[in-house]
């Protein structure tokens, strides 16, 4: 499992003090953008390489509110994967408080945007992450 600290910020919050449901969204991709990086798929690289890696559908349970400039943990991990997609579940927690839970399922594309297996790099990376 992959855990990615942060601490959030005034500038995500609502007029009731509370952290805005979009910026978990982003949370979650900061996470797995730096997970990606941690097991060898540096998602500029693959984009050099014109391989795009969009999320294609996503889901999370809000549990409990987030406050401005609270320290969290983004914990991601791999979920399954298949030749031609990958999953992976994530949760946030604030100390010992569980705030989301979520998934994500993503698949690669070429520059022309047409679905393409994963690499036997990408299947041996979420291998190794399992």
């Amino acid at each position: 499992m992959f855990t990615l600290r942060l601490k959030t910020r005034y500038v995500e919050t609502d007029q009731g003090g509370i952290v805005h449901n979009s910026a978990y969204i982003i949370y979650l991709e900061n996470a797995r953008i730096d997970f990606l990086q941690s097991i060898g798929l540096d998602i500029n690289e693959l984009e050099r390489k014109g391989v795009q890696c969009p999320v294609v559908s996503q889901s999370v349970k809000y549990l409990k509110p987030l406050y401005s400039l609270q320290e969290i943990a983004v914990q991601v991990q791999v979920a399954s994967f298949s030749k031609v997609r990958f999953f992976l579940s994530y949760e946030i927690t604030r100390g010992k408080d569980k705030i989301l839970t979520g998934q994500t399922e993503h698949c690669f594309l070429d520059r022309y945007f047409k679905p393409q297996a994963l690499s036997s790099e990408a299947i041996q990376a979420f291998g190794s992450a399992t």
